[in-house]
């Protein structure tokens, strides 16, 4: 559970979780599109289970953080 030292910062696993439910309610496409970031990055993202710092920050900012 990586918060990459920061308090109050989202868990990956909570950053993940948002990442899913945003692929199940629009499917990959429309959900990278919305997170605004290319399809291959939050594909890789979901499939890998691994937040890179960019995706991090896009996945907080759609967290409201």
């Amino acid at each position: 559970m990586s918060r990459r030292g920061r308090k109050g910062a989202p868990s990956d696993e909570e950053l993940l979780a948002a990442l899913d439910r945003s692929v199940e309610v629009e499917g990959n496409v429309k959900a990278a599109e919305l997170l605004e970031v290319s399809y291959r990055r939050a594909s890789n993202c979901h499939e890998s289970r691994h937040v890179i710092r960019r995706m991090r920050r896009v996945l907080e900012k759609h967290l409201g953080g």
